[in-house]
């Protein structure tokens, strides 16, 4: 299939909403990530406040990842660039599984804390452990304590985070570079917003 040209089939903007979820989400996904390596590599210097601040990003990530799900059903996101079908479904498994990752990866984490999760210092989220969910599923269908659910909960949050979604995040960003620098097609510019596209 011929590579489009720099100006055809340029395709429509995400909307204003759209794109600020997406650069949110972003940067909430970068603090998480330097906050919680900070705290490995830090020797337990302010240890506590970078374990708030992870959490506290990781949970309003999540928050924000099931917005997202909501608002593309209110605004779907402007049509396909031209591409073969193998493109498309590569790109849809890829959002699918990204979507999966931004809600899986905040849900593991907060079910294998043991700590209340402090938020913006004002209000607090329960543990798992604490919830009916825990006691029906983990500890009456699968006879679990906390004690023996805790590890394995953590061990995906940490599998989830440390190994897939770097992979995810590594070949979402080549694509749309590929995109922007191979193609040039307007898909990267499309989701930035309008003051930065039209330099």
């Amino acid at each position: 299939m011929p590579i489009p040209s720099a100006t055809s089939h340029a395709p429509a903007r995400y909307s204003g909403p759209a794109i600020a979820f997406h650069w949110t989400t972003a940067v909430l996904i970068l603090i998480a990530y330097v906050t919680v390596y900070m705290r490995i590599w830090g020797n337990g210097e302010n240890g506590f406040l970078l374990y708030r601040i992870h959490t506290t990003v990781g949970v309003i990530a999540g928050v924000i990842a099931v917005l997202r799900l909501i608002w593309r059903q209110v605004s779907p996101p402007p049509a396909a660039h031209p591409a073969s079908r193998i493109e498309h479904l590569a790109a849809q498994a890829m959002h699918v599984v990204l979507y999966a990752m931004m809600i899986l990866i905040p849900l593991t984490g907060w079910m294998g804390t043991g700590n209340v999760i402090a938020w913006l210092a004002w209000t607090g989220i329960p543990t798992f452990s604490s919830t009916w969910i825990f006691q029906w599923l983990v500890e009456g269908q699968f006879g679990l304590t906390w004690e023996e659910f805790e590890p394995q909960a953590d061990a995906m949050h940490q599998l989830l985070g440390q190994a897939v979604f770097w992979v995810l995040i590594a070949l979402h960003a080549a694509a749309a570079l590929f995109h922007q620098i191979v193609r040039r097609d307007g898909v990267l510019t499309s989701m930035l917003p309008a003051r930065f596209s039209q330099r």
